[in-house]
């Protein structure tokens, strides 16, 4: 199937599937909270250091796209933030979970599915029921059996619902240098890292921008359908 969700927005809507059914009191979620969720240090991979603005641009994106919900709580003061995976894409609460999984660690073999999404799903409490899970989503285009790493035993799965593809490809990333090695090697010079940040969120703030205006003429006019 086509590719649905970047970087961010897999893993905002991972951390969104993966709040509401293990802290269901909490759901739907605040931005700091979900903010909070996206950057945790347990439980995902790669790790990331998402900015608030950054995260509530990208759900402005994914509101538009019909992936999450806005809703006020609290008077009116405070916005609360869910997602909309079922209706997106008809999956089970067992296969919300694998996608869960598989948007905020990256790929994985059946049986680290099978350990990990047991938080959030029963419908996958043995081998038997994970692999008839996994099997049907294959079929419908959502995940994908990767081919063997060299040097591992089993085979991962990885979604083909965001850009995961581009992270499971990558080669594994090179050994560090020694001490000694490092203490030779030149200072990297930081200004065309800078330059490059200072570009990039230039960019960023421009997207949020355009999603903004787009947000404001929806509400503006008749709204969508319901």
């Amino acid at each position: 199937m086509a590719v649905e969700l970047d970087r961010t927005g897999r893993r905002i809507v991972g951390v969104l599937i993966e709040k509401q059914y293990t802290t269901p009191d909490q759901y739907p979620l605040t931005l700091n909270a979900l903010t909070l969720g996206c950057n945790q240090k347990s439980n995902r991979h790669p790790p990331m250091e998402l900015p608030d603005f950054l995260v509530e641009g990208a759900l402005k994106a994914l509101f538009l796209k019909q992936w999450t919900t806005a809703q006020s709580r609290e008077g009116g003061r405070t916005e609360r933030y869910g997602h909309r995976t079922a209706e997106r894409l008809s999956v089970s609460r067992a296969e919300q979970a694998v996608l869960a999984e598989l948007f905020l660690r990256g790929p994985q073999t059946s049986a680290e599915l099978r350990a990990r999404c047991q938080r959030m799903s029963s419908d996958l409490a043995n081998r038997e029921q994970a692999d008839r899970v996994l099997e049907s989503m294959a079929g419908r285009g959502l995940i994908e059996l990767m081919e063997r790493v060299p040097g591992e035993r089993e085979r991962r799965w990885r979604d083909l619902v965001s850009d995961a593809g581009e992270d499971a490809l990558a080669p594994p990333a090179a050994a560090a240098p020694s001490a000694t090695a490092a203490a030779a090697a030149p200072a990297a010079n930081p200004v065309p890292a800078r330059a490059a940040l200072e570009a990039r969120l230039e960019l960023l703030e421009s997207r949020v921008a355009a999603l903004e205006a787009e947000v404001r003429g929806l509400a503006s006019g008749a709204g969508p359908a319901a």
